[in-house]
């Protein structure tokens, strides 16, 4: 299972430019399985979220963040197979911009996932509120697939986030330099996964297409241990 994370900038480039095209054909590239976008909006001068699903072929779990102009903003999952959507999650903090994690099984070839798709805050005393609860929502999901979390957390620095996912995640990959795509100085975007689970992640180019590269990451099951 291939699993991509990527925060799409609501299809704006390092030019200033909106084009969904060029964040389609970056998707297209990488074969993924499962995808997790971030800064997603889906309002009546287009729909992101079903434009992109419709031209991978992609099945769709919408996580609504906000009300955008004419919309909503949030995250999305696209699975080459089944996205059962379970529920969002509010991250919310008072005075801030609103967040919030979608929780989804995502089914490919009979492997059932259950991912939490994730953008935290700006603030690192709101991301410290916002990792907790979260880590609420990880422990109390149903023990029926293997849990992967992925997203922006927006965590520039070793800090509550990290810590966090190391606990609730102890065999996570490193984090790896995202941000700024033209030239990666900070690790804001994470995957992490649950021990039945095993692989690698890398960073991937996007042509300028966001000012975050994306996350790849490819899985297999255990040996001897149920996926499905």
């Amino acid at each position: 299972m291939r699993v991509v994370t990527w925060n799409i900038q609501k299809g704006i480039g390092l030019d200033f430019r909106r084009d969904l095209g060029r964040t389609v054909k970056v998707l297209e590239g990488l074969g993924a399985d499962v995808i997790g976008l971030q800064e997603v909006l889906r309002t009546g001068e287009g729909d992101q979220a079903e434009t992109v699903a419709r031209e991978l072929g992609m099945d769709l779990a919408w996580g609504r963040a906000r009300a955008a102009r004419g919309g909503e903003y949030g995250n999305a999952l696209l699975v080459r197979g089944a996205a059962h959507f379970e529920c969002v999650h509010d991250l919310g903090i008072p005075w801030r911009e609103n967040r919030v994690a979608l929780q989804a099984v995502a089914e490919v070839s009979g492997v059932r996932v259950r991912m939490f798709v994730c953008h935290l805050g700006l603030g690192f005393g709101e991301r410290r509120k916002q990792i907790a609860t979260l880590t609420a929502h990880l422990r109390s999901a149903p023990k029926t697939e293997p849990r992967l979390v992925m997203g922006d957390f927006n965590e520039p620095h070793a800090g509550p986030v990290r810590r966090a996912l190391a606990e609730e995640f102890p065999d996570a990959p490193a984090p790896l330099r995202t941000h700024p795509s033209m030239l990666p100085l900070m690790s804001l975007d994470r995957i992490a996964w649950d021990a039945p689970l095993r692989g690698d992640v890398r960073v991937v180019p996007v042509q300028g297409a966001s000012d975050h590269r994306a996350l790849l990451a490819t899985l297999d099951c255990m040996p001897g241990l149920n996926c499905s």
